[in-house]
């Protein structure tokens, strides 16, 4: 009797090497490791330590920078609770292409009514706390694949996602621009979602709740109005 034709299997070597290079991407995903997806740290109750001229980010304790902020993202790890940049932040890190095609697929969910998923809207008080509860804010020039949920005044650049909380003056995103409010000019390359606003919104889907708004996209939502190419509400 012939033995039965085993299938073959991968040598050791890549089942190590990809273990390896995903424990590699979680270690430089700030976002898998901080303290707000994974609480494991106690929450630091200091005051920022001020950095001068350069600094690196992400940051594990309490900080405000004037100057340059330079690293793999500009956020709270560790258990630090704010995060302030005063002048420029420059930030890249290997793990960007997988998580654009995560960020891609939740810009493009809209909650519908079948999905299991709370039925809450991404853009609400349940997802943004108010304005007034945030400690972290972002003033001048910010070029990276990802702003976190701060308060960001000055102009933004995201290869990626903007999730300021409220975002005033202009913000160009790769691929969504996600905010409670804004105040200036939005332009992403798949699509901009708000809550309120007042100003300009250009991308393929554009969506906001109420405001002053003009929205120049395939689609584009104001209220409970949704118009293809051009919407405007004042």
């Amino acid at each position: 009797m012939k033995n039965p034709i085993k299938p073959k299997q991968l040598p050791a070597w890549p089942r190590t090497l990809l273990t390896c290079l995903l424990l590699l991407l979680i270690f430089l995903t700030p976002w898998l490791v901080n303290g707000q997806c994974f609480p494991i740290y106690k929450p630091d109750t200091s005051a920022p330590k001020i950095r001068n001229v350069i600094f690196t980010t992400p940051i594990s304790r309490n900080t405000t920078i004037n100057g340059l902020a330079i690293g793999l993202q500009p956020v709270r790890w560790h258990g630090a609770t704010i995060l302030n940049i005063n002048g420029l932040s420059i930030s890249a890190s290997p793990s960007d292409p997988i998580f654009a095609l995560f960020v891609f697929l939740f810009a493009y969910y809209d909650n519908p009514k079948s999905s299991s998923y709370p039925r809450t809207d991404f853009d609400s008080r349940n997802l943004y706390p108010e304005a007034d509860t945030l400690k972290s804010a972002f003033n001048g020039l910010v070029l990276g694949s990802v702003t976190p949920r701060v308060k960001s005044n000055g102009v933004n650049v995201s290869a990626i996602i903007n999730l300021s909380h409220s975002m005033k003056g202009l913000s160009i995103a790769g691929l969504f621009n996600h905010h409670y409010s804004f105040k200036g000019v939005l332009i992403a390359g798949f699509r901009n979602k708000t809550t309120t606003g007042k100003g300009v919104q250009i991308g393929l889907l554009n969506r906001c709740q109420e405001g002053k708004v003009l929205q120049i996209g395939l689609l584009n939502k104001i209220g409970k109005r949704t118009i293809p190419f051009i919407n405007f509400k004042f």
